[in-house]
């Protein structure tokens, strides 16, 4: 599996917010999203799936609904969603599953290993739980603490190949504009 973040140099991942305006997302940077999307998107050969937790997956909308008109949207792009929750929920689309364990995703990934590209993409507990099983980061770093100044971010993106090496290398990632 393969993990994507973008993260501050304080790991700060996400903020809470009463509005749910773009929640979770501590930051949202056109680059950074950009390079998501180029490197999340799946093939007719190797679809992509997308493993979130439950935050993170209404972070693409405001309400269920609303996340899943978004996920229509993904399948044009060979994605799929695959949310972790406690809730008892079902989806009406075909690119989205609800799990209520751990244990239910890693069956299903190890059934379908070969099958598709798998991407953690969060929250920060989700990053926690599939630690084991992830073998390359994707990490945009953005480096300054001013939450409120997104039109001037300083930016490194990183590729670690192997989570438990520090062999950091940079990725392809053009970030002028």
């Amino acid at each position: 599996m393969k993990s994507i973040f973008c993260s501050d140099m304080h790991n700060v991942i996400g903020v809470k917010s009463t509005d749910r305006t773009h929640r979770n997302l501590a930051y949202r940077i056109r680059e950074d999203l950009t390079r998501f999307e180029q490197l999340t998107i799946g093939t007719v050969e190797l679809p992509s799936i997308l493993i979130t937790g439950y935050n993170t997956y209404m972070s693409f909308g405001g309400t269920e609904e609303e996340c899943e008109q978004v996920l229509n949207t993904f399948k044009s792009t060979n994605r799929s969603l695959w949310t972790l929750t406690h809730k008892k929920l079902t989806s009406t689309i075909d690119n989205l599953k609800y799990f209520n364990s751990y244990d239910d995703i890693i069956d299903e990934y190890t059934k379908n290993i070969n099958k598709y590209t798998f991407w953690i993409v969060g929250g920060s507990e989700i990053y926690k739980l599939f630690e084991s099983v992830t073998d390359t980061i994707y990490q945009t770093l953005v480096l300054h603490n001013n939450y409120a100044d997104h039109a001037t971010e300083t930016l490194i993106c990183y590729e670690i190949p192997d989570y438990f090496e520090n062999d950091i290398n940079e990725a392809k990632c053009d970030l002028k504009g």
